[in-house]
């Protein structure tokens, strides 16, 4: 599957006068600058950065991927106009879903130091209104149709076309699916995203829970040492607590506020044995599908919303057993989460057999009988440690922009006259190295037709002689990018070393 590039717009919100030690505290948390920031060093401010709206290039980031977009968006930088020859002006430290006007949004906070060069005049133009608009640039993998779900540079739709059928009409546009990484998120003259507005006041009550978060790990040897390890799948719910009051199941959120919705759904405690309280999830399903967080969010709110029944997914307490779980009310049930206790050396067997799109949960088991976060680990959010190519046709012409990467390391060549059966056949292609790897897939607007090849990279050799590559699929075989010189310019070119059959998808 191709890797793609986005970017939308939103507005810039109003500024946080007096910085509380809670938001310093995530600041050097999350960022883990060198000498750690007080009260007085930073300015933040926060941007709405994305929804769940039809942005003007015809994309939309349906609102299951705002919970993973959050947590690319941390840590990543803020340039100015997309700059990538510029250092950056400030750092995102946290995000957040949040409903505004109807529309579901990932708000992000970021913050930059007062001592800075430049400092005073970027907080005068945000809180005068000068920098109203930003805009995210971060890639992705699949353009998901919204009429046949295909891949909408294959499929016969068009984005922004107008659908009529039935008496009713839908603009034709395509889901950013398989989100892998955020670049970075900038200040912009104007962007893509409409309905956007300035605010003067921020919401920080994501204070009162984000700092008892699982924190989130890519790598299982960034767990302290532990005898044994608890781990569940990360679903998209709402963690809550269920206790018996009065002889009902009654559920209560992380501040003990009661839920009205689940605790109406159950009405008695008859199969439950001796049970008296635990630690779960809440979740919303549409049939057997899992909705996100801020659809089940707008049905606990009597909200339109997909969501038509609930499940609790209870964590495992030493009193639970899976016999004791057996309730349900209609449609909505109650069971104990799937779960394993392991020991260090069965850790990685365990998260690749419960591990969700989300990843997984995991407490080493002191932090859990302690009622500890734990920690999100979700393999996926490296994105930074992949091998990959990809072969990119431009709109409107006949080269192609080829790119191969190894860590943050990358490498990009403009093959000319390119033709996929040609180099099936033995042709071989002018290749012109282009100097700054990156710079292509940020810049280029690739249209969502575009003909796309990629793939990981099992091998690669660079010697004086240029470089061996060995391509998985859909490319599978050696190919060699060599130097030659054409009268005073050198240049390279591209060919496949064996006879290898080749299989593309455009």
């Amino acid at each position: 599957m191709a890797e793609s590039i986005g970017r939308i717009t939103a507005h810039l919100a109003g500024p946080i006068e007096k910085i509380s030690e809670e938001i310093i505290s995530l600041i050097n948390k999350n960022i883990k600058p060198p000498n750690p920031v007080g009260a007085g060093d930073v300015f933040v401010r926060a941007m709405y950065v994305v929804s769940d709206e039809i942005n003007s290039f015809g994309g939309r980031f349906p609102a299951e991927e705002h919970n993973r977009l959050a947590a690319l968006l941390i840590d990543s930088p803020v340039l100015v106009g997309h700059r990538k020859d510029k250092l950056p002006v400030a750092r995102n430290f946290h995000s957040q879903l949040v409903t505004r006007d109807g529309s579901q949004w990932v708000k992000c906070y970021f913050y930059w130091l007062k001592n800075a060069e430049g400092a005073e005049n970027l907080r005068h133009n945000i809180d005068g209104g000068i920098y109203k608009e930003c805009s995210i640039s971060f890639i992705y993998l699949f353009p998901e149709c919204s009429v046949c779900a295909e891949d909408i540079r294959n499929c016969e739709h068009r984005p922004l076309q107008q659908l009529s059928s039935n008496g009713s009409s839908q603009i034709v546009h395509f889901n950013y699916r398989q989100i892998e990484r955020v670049l970075e998120t900038s200040l912009v003259y104007r962007g893509a995203q409409q309905n956007t507005a300035v605010t003067k006041e921020l919401d920080l009550s994501f204070l009162n829970s984000v700092l008892t978060q699982p924190p989130l790990i890519t790598q299982l040897s960034e767990l302290p040492q532990s005898d044994t390890y608890l781990v569940v799948p990360n679903y998209q719910g709402l963690p809550v607590t269920v206790l018996v009051e009065q002889g009902k199941i009654a559920v209560r959120d992380a501040g003990g506020v009661l839920i009205e919705r689940p605790t109406s759904a159950f009405e008695t405690l008859k199969s439950l044995n001796d049970f008296v309280s635990a630690r779960a999830v809440l979740l919303g399903l549409r049939g057997k599908q899992r909705c996100s967080q801020q659809e089940l969010q707008r049905f606990l709110n009597y909200e339109q919303s997909p969501v038509s029944r609930l499940e609790i997914k209870l964590l495992p307490e030493p009193n639970l057993s899976q016999a004791d779980i057996s309730i349900s009310s209609g449609a909505s049930k109650i069971s104990i989460i799937r779960h394993a206790f392991v020991t260090c050396d069965e850790l990685s067997d365990a998260v690749s057999q419960y591990e969700t799109r989300e990843g997984c949960l995991i407490w080493p088991s002191a932090d859990f009988l302690a009622d500890g976060p734990g920690y999100t680990y979700c393999r996926d959010a490296q994105g930074e440690s992949k091998t990959t190519f990809e072969i990119s046709s431009c709109e409107g012409q006949d080269h192609y922009l080829m790119r191969f990467k190894r860590n943050e390391q990358s490498y990009s060549f403009i093959l000319k006259q390119f033709n996929l059966n040609r180099l099936k056949h033995g042709g071989r292609f002018l290749a012109e190295v282009k100097e700054n790897g990156q710079s292509f897939i940020q810049e280029s607007a690739r249209s969502p037709q575009a003909v796309i090849i990629s793939g990981t990279i099992e091998k690669i050799e660079r010697n004086e002689k240029g470089y061996l590559l060995q391509f998985s699929e859909p490319l599978r075989g050696t190919f060699a990018i060599r130097p030659v010189r054409l009268g005073s310019t050198r240049q390279y070119l591209f060919y496949m070393k064996n006879e290898n059959h080749l299989r593309a998808r455009p």
